[in-house]
């Protein structure tokens, strides 16, 4: 009786290692989407179709005093980059 009990727990092992060596197979597709941004910092998603992102590159320095601190809009569908908006000294939350 205990080896049968060894037996089958041997096996449940080797199907959950089984199991998992199948499920952690990469579903995902990684490819750049845009290049040339400056310090980008922040980035969120909406759909399938467009990303949200920050970009710092003079980070605690606002629009009146020279920054060019960033939000925009990238459209995956269409290719385009559009910003948002501009002047916050360090927009990283969104």
């Amino acid at each position: 009786m205990k080896h049968i009990a060894l037996l089958t727990s041997a096996l449940t092992l080797a199907a959950l290692v089984g199991t998992a060596a199948t499920a952690s197979a990469d579903p995902y597709q990684f490819r750049v989407v845009a290049r040339g941004l400056h310090r980008p910092t922040g980035i969120a998603a909406r759909g399938n179709h467009t990303l949200y992102f920050t970009e710092v590159p003079t980070p605690g320095v606002n629009a009146m005093n020279g920054g060019s601190n960033a939000v925009s809009e990238l459209n995956l569908r269409e290719n385009t980059i559009t910003t948002l908006h501009t002047g916050e000294p360090e927009p990283v939350n969104i």
